[in-house]
């Protein structure tokens, strides 16, 4: 439980720094509906879908992430006094990863979230146990890929949302040159309107002075 919320902790903190806005470019803890508006019920558990995080994206796509943490195999390797200890530590951790990716994948979020990518994000929080996990099994990411699950550390999660910062950015950019595209052409619309009556009236009043 402590693992869970250190690494829950630690993703916030990130995202809080991105420059994404809570509520609005990103949620916590938000419970899952389908199209009709209900409470989304995974068919296998019967447990309702609340995963850590989802990141939207411009044009009502989301990412979602969750947290998961094994320390307990990480912490036994650094503190290995043997090659045999840190041998086992080693492949205890790389296992404890894969359980994480085949629970996770097991919950299918993305099937419950109609704007979901088709993979959803682990976030490993400690970088070096990220590395260390990668470095002993090189199939562990093509493992988690094959089942939509990408495998993300720190460093990797804050490039992303480097990334979706900039679609935003440039969501707003685009909706405010719209704005004053739309402006510039109601103004017109308006000017024209206006010399079409100024001309009326004047063809009125030549009318009139004719007669």
């Amino acid at each position: 439980k402590f693992q869970g919320d250190w690494g829950e902790t630690i993703l916030e903190q990130i995202l809080e720094n991105s420059g994404l806005i809570e509520g609005e470019q990103w949620e916590h803890q938000v419970t899952l509906r389908d199209e009709t508006g209900s409470v989304a019920v995974n068919e296998e558990t019967h447990r309702t879908m609340k995963p850590d995080v989802i990141v939207h994206f411009p044009g009502k796509r989301d990412i979602i992430i969750d947290s998961k943490e094994s320390l307990k195999a990480y912490m036994a390797y650094l503190s290995a006094e043997d090659d045999a200890s840190r041998a086992i530590a080693l492949k205890e951790h790389v296992a404890s990863v894969r359980r994480h990716i085949d629970e996770l994948a097991g919950k299918r979020y993305d099937k419950y979230n109609i704007h979901s990518l088709d993979y959803v994000m682990l976030f490993i929080p400690n970088e070096p146990s990220y590395f260390m996990a990668m470095d002993a099994d090189n199939s562990l990411w093509n493992y988690a890929y094959k089942k939509g699950i990408v495998l993300i550390s720190p460093s990797n999660l804050i490039s992303t949302l480097f990334v979706v910062n900039s679609l935003w950015t440039r969501e707003r950019q685009q909706r405010d040159v719209q704005k004053i595209v739309d402006t510039d052409a109601s103004m017109y619309l308006i000017g024209t309107i206006k010399k079409l009556l100024f001309q009326c009236f004047y063809i009125n009043l030549e009318y009139t002075l004719v007669i």
